[in-house]
């Protein structure tokens, strides 16, 4: 194989980054469900606390990648793996959205129960995550392996 081009590079990076991040996240949570701590300001520190390592690990790998001098332009080829892996992210989470609010209308309907709203932000939350690790992990794969339209 050839060698990973800075695209390639950027694209595993923040897949790893943003996995890491999740399953951090996500035992966090399943910690706090241990022991019935639903609180709101909680779960706001956790997911900004997700949000901030997150950030930081990209950007401090493409202040490394930046010093290293390798430039790139974007071409049509570029453009049109964005735009694939964006198209895959836009219906996975158009999907799981719709998922969650099925479960959400499902609940209220037949449970006497309320609407969990914890479990509802997480699950929106898993959603989001699975979808943009699903169209950054197209985008690699067809760095990788190849384009054809």
């Amino acid at each position: 194989m050839t060698d990973w081009s800075l695209n390639e590079k950027s694209l595993l990076v923040s897949i790893l980054a943003m996995l890491a991040t999740a399953i951090f996240y996500f035992d966090e949570v399943l910690a706090l469900l241990a022991v019935d701590n639903r609180d709101p300001g909680d779960i706001a520190v956790l997911a900004i606390a997700a949000l901030v390592v997150l950030v930081v690990v990209e950007a401090v790998y493409h202040a490394i990648v930046a010093v290293e001098g390798e430039r790139t332009t974007a071409d049509e080829r570029d453009r049109a793996i964005r735009l694939r892996g964006s198209r895959l992210q836009r219906h996975l989470l158009e999907l799981g959205v719709i998922a969650v609010i099925g479960h959400m209308a499902l609940a209220s309907l037949f449970a006497p129960a309320r609407v969990d709203l914890f479990l509802v932000g997480n699950l929106l939350v898993a959603v989001l995550i699975v979808a943009e690790l699903a169209g950054r992990g197209l985008e690699l794969w067809h760095y990788r392996v190849g384009f054809h339209d």
